[in-house]
């Protein structure tokens, strides 16, 4: 358990720091994800060449992870276009809803019975996000795209731990890549449609950060989060995330200087999803340590 949060939490910091890395590569959100798409895809190629760590799966299952891939591109989409309509810390203080539908979707998808306490936590998160909604509308488009990919990355662990069934962690990690690479790039011409701004070819600087940006942030965050996933719940997961915006904003004060865009009732939505975040923690760990006393016991 404790090796599975500290991949989460090496996972989640290097989440974090992709708001940073989506302020300064200079281009568009849909081609900046069809770039990390694209490197991520062959570099996992060519990491598989010397490791060999693909197993052989049936087509049903292919295209469920490739689909799960598809809704991590929209995702992605969202969350640069919240970035770039208000800023890396309303777009990450928005992921915090990700844990509110969670524990709706997780009971549906696996079909076990709703936890309040998990509903209760996601209320508390979703409160801090509507404070920072409702003081300052300049960031309400933000808040839109934000809330949006909150909701929709909300499935990817839920789907992806019903893959860790069948294949591991690296199989699903290639087949979500490489179908979130298919799905975007059918995506890509009808979205600039409607928001042609921003660049389309990257700049050097541009190539230098996608390849931190998929490097670290998308195959090692992968299959450290994939690995965790066989350990944790999925909802624990997506709470965990919560952190996301701690670690995210703090290197947007440290490099972007965003902390001079703060009021009061920002850092009142911020302290509601701290507060979760510690409330989770606590309760995870208590419930482990009650579980492993209980084994001894036996």
């Amino acid at each position: 358990m404790k090796k599975a949060f500290l991949q989460l939490h090496i996972a989640i910091f290097l989440w974090g720091a992709t708001g940073v890395l989506g302020k300064l590569i200079d281009l568009n959100e849909a081609w900046l994800v069809w770039y990390r798409f694209l490197i991520s895809a062959i570099s996992l190629s060519l990491l598989n060449l010397f490791l060999n760590e693909i197993q052989q799966t049936g087509f049903r299952q292919k295209l469920a992870m490739a689909f799960t891939g598809g809704l991590q591109g929209l995702h992605w989409i969202c969350f640069f276009a919240a970035i770039k309509y208000a800023n890396v810390s309303v777009a990450l203080i928005c992921l915090s809803a990700t844990s509110f539908f969670t524990a709706i979707l997780e009971p549906i998808i696996h079909r076990h019975k709703l936890k309040y306490r998990d509903l209760a936590l996601g209320v508390i998160a979703i409160l801090g996000i509507s404070i920072i909604f409702y003081h300052d509308f300049s960031y309400k488009s933000g808040i839109l795209f934000g809330v949006a990919s909150a909701f929709l990355i909300a499935f990817v662990p839920v789907l992806n731990k019903l893959q860790l069934k069948n294949c591991n962690a690296p199989t699903i990690t290639i087949w979500n890549i490489t179908g979130g690479f298919f799905w975007v790039s059918l995506l890509l011409p009808l979205y600039v449609q409607f928001f042609p701004e921003g660049n389309r070819f990257p700049k050097t600087m541009d190539w230098c950060w996608l390849l931190v940006l998929s490097w670290f942030c998308t195959i090692l965050t992968w299959r450290l989060s994939l690995n965790a996933l066989k350990k944790v719940s999925a909802f624990t997961q997506n709470l965990l995330l919560n952190l996301e915006p701690v670690y995210g904003i703090l290197l947007a004060i440290i490099f972007l200087k965003e902390h001079r865009q703060f009021d009061f009732y920002f850092y009142c939505g911020l302290s509601c999803i701290v507060v979760t975040i510690l409330i989770q923690t606590y309760l995870v760990y208590h419930n482990a340590k009650k579980t492993s006393a209980d084994a001894n016991e036996i």
